[in-house]
């Protein structure tokens, strides 16, 4: 006879989970203030979950989850569903079931993602992928009128490669998210605390794979034009945000592609603060922002000398020795893995850490303001009509330094290069919610691209001939002079004197599409 089962349901899950060291959890469950919050008493449990996935992980590239976790007699399937453009940090679609034995029963899974599956198929190729095992000391608390479930977990992945951790996981079951940012917030206060970005399938389906990390691009992001302004930015900082913090681990082992992306990721968090301006005015949103530029310049080293490799001394150079480029190549490699040093350090630094913690609770509280009525209305408008103020708004201000293009400083046009950067951006955060105006719509946006590829180039040519006076400066210390600085002065001079007839091409490019573009 089948168990009680429960109707499949689908529920939204709000979570913030953070992992301590595991000599912190009796601290953490002995916090007097915490306890004081607790509205029902501890449940401690022993749960077991076996994740299940095809031979090549067809439903991992879905988006979706498939486990069957055991408590005690009980069997419970679970299949959950990352959300879109979700607007906090875990946001996803659930679909429970009680069964009866320890196997997935995929009948009951209509109405779930897996309904796009073709059962048959994926019957035949299921298989359990890996198990986690954890113990669980979970209660609920209530923070002034939320009400929130804290769960502290300490959970081993059994498998080939078997890892502990410790997680708490706050759960919003009723209630603000400002409130569950409070309680993480102050937890993190206690202990040494770090955001936790993957699920506990996520950690198991990397350590099944055995995979070294990789860089992370950017997610799609997907709005609803009715939602509200608020929510729209969320969903778009959480995205950008995950687009550098999931890169911190290939960062570490020294991807330099990895170092690209995470400065991409930041660059395009500065572009979503700059679109919505108007609404984050806060003494936060400030410090976020600082610390944000401080991250971005410890890995800017690392990319500079990256772009310089590939770009400038990739070529041979017939009317020059070899040699003298080879030992110019080997300089700047030196200097490479030196900065990529750097870019490590700071990713595993606590400041880092703390900082994407801030990041994350700055996001989910939602209190980005102090500056009045306005900051009380805008939230609540729709996305739609502030997207369309906010590209014009951006647009306009671009384009009237654009106009300029011809009289500008160096600082100036790396003021303009981040202003179509942004505006690019912005653009394509809102894509789902302007209007399409066809073919106008197109030509822009190729003109757009076009300048910014200029202005990229520009701007890296700038940085070469900055590098040229960093390196010519080392090379002449008078407390450690370089033996081989003539011939490597030698090769750089050409280098970048090869440069010269380019960058007023691209110069020359950007003021033929100035006027067009400004058409948009």
């Amino acid at each position: 006879m089948r168990a009680v089962k429960w109707a499949a349901r689908l529920a939204r899950e709000f979570e913030v989970k953070l992992e301590i060291p595991a000599s912190t959890v009796s601290k953490v469950m002995r916090l007097p203030w915490l306890w004081e919050l607790a509205t029902g008493e501890l449940r401690a449990s022993r749960i077991a979950s076996t994740y299940y996935d095809t031979p090549k992980y067809a439903l991992r590239e879905r988006g979706i989850t498939l486990r069957v976790r055991r408590v005690g007699s009980a069997r419970l399937q679970t299949i959950k569903a990352r959300v879109a453009g979700g607007a906090l940090p875990i946001e996803r679609d659930e679909w429970e079931e009680e069964i009866v034995g320890d196997e997935p029963e995929l009948k009951l899974a209509a109405g779930t993602p897996l309904d796009g599956i073709s059962r048959k198929k994926l019957r035949r190729q299921l298989q359990p992928c890996f198990e986690i095992q954890v113990d669980r000391s979970a209660f609920p608390i209530q923070s002034a009128n939320s009400a929130i479930e804290v769960a502290i977990d300490r959970a081993s992945i059994v498998g080939p490669n078997p890892t502990s951790f410790c997680e708490i996981e706050l759960e919003l079951k009723r209630g603000a998210s400002s409130e569950l940012a409070r309680v993480a917030r102050r937890i993190a206060s206690e202990v040494p605390a770090a955001l936790v970005l993957s699920t506990k399938a996520d950690r198991g389906f990397a350590l099944r794979k055995d995979e070294p990390p990789g860089p992370f691009h950017a997610e799609p992001i997907a709005l609803d034009p009715s939602a509200r302004v608020s929510e729209a930015f969320q969903a778009i900082g959480w995205s950008c945000m995950r687009h550098f913090v999931l890169n911190r681990s290939a960062v570490e082992a020294a991807d330099v592609g990895a170092v690209a992306e995470m400065r991409m990721g930041i660059e395009r968090l500065h572009a979503a603060m700059a679109a919505f301006a108007r609404l984050l005015d806060g003494p936060e949103t400030d410090a976020v922002a600082s610390e944000l530029k401080w991250l971005s310049s410890e890995l800017r080293p690392a990319h500079e000398l990256d772009v310089f490799l590939r770009e400038t001394l990739s070529a041979t150079c017939p009317h020059i020795a070899p040699a003298a480029f080879d030992l110019l190549r080997t300089d700047a490699q030196s200097r490479l893995e030196r900065a990529l040093g750097q870019a490590r350090s700071a990713v595993t630094s606590d400041r880092c850490r703390q900082l994407i913690l801030r990041i994350a609770l700055w996001l989910v509280a939602a209190e980005w303001s102090d500056s009045g009525a306005e900051a009380r209305d805008e939230p609540n408008r729709r996305i739609a009509g502030f997207a369309g103020r906010a590209i014009q708004e951006q647009t306009r201000n671009t384009f009237r330094n654009l106009r300029r293009f011809p009289v500008l400083n160096e600082a100036e046009r790396d003021e303009l290069r981040r202003g179509l950067t942004e505006l690019r951006h912005a653009a394509d955060f809102f894509a789902d919610v302007l209007p399409s105006t066809g073919s106008r719509k197109k030509r822009s946006g190729l003109r757009l691209s076009r300048l910014l590829t200029h202005m990229g180039r520009l701007h890296d040519i700038a940085v070469h001939e900055r590098l040229h006076d960093e390196f010519m400066r080392s090379w002449t210390d008078e407390a450690a002079p370089d033996a081989q600085a003539a011939h490597k002065a030698f090769a750089m001079g050409f280098a970048l004197g090869q440069l010269q007839q380019e960058k007023e091409q691209r110069e020359a490019a950007i003021r033929k599409l100035k006027g067009r573009a400004a058409k948009r």
